[in-house]
């Protein structure tokens, strides 16, 4: 997993960017668990390869984003070009 990274983004907001776990059994790389309840929410697993510096930061409230593992965008890539060429 990617350490965090801190992120300014074009508005000039900042955040700190922590990625999700492809090996996660809950979100499997996505950076969310879906609820029964229907609501999506943040993996915990993005947490994990933070600093305590970073988890105390967040929870003082500092932005941060959670993007899913390059591995999970690569696999959902996959799949969707391997759907939009069986409906040819």
């Amino acid at each position: 997993m990617k350490p965090p990274t801190f992120r300014l983004t074009p508005n000039g907001g900042e955040a700190w960017v922590l990625t999700a776990s492809a090996s996660c059994p809950c979100c499997r790389g996505s950076g969310e668990v879906h609820e029964s309840h229907g609501e999506d929410l943040p993996c915990g697993c993005a947490f994990e390869n933070a600093s305590p510096e970073v988890v105390d930061a967040i929870d003082a409230g500092a932005a941060y984003i959670i993007e899913p593992d390059p591995a999970w965008v690569a696999f959902v890539d996959q799949m969707m070009r391997e759907l939009r060429s069986s409906d040819a």
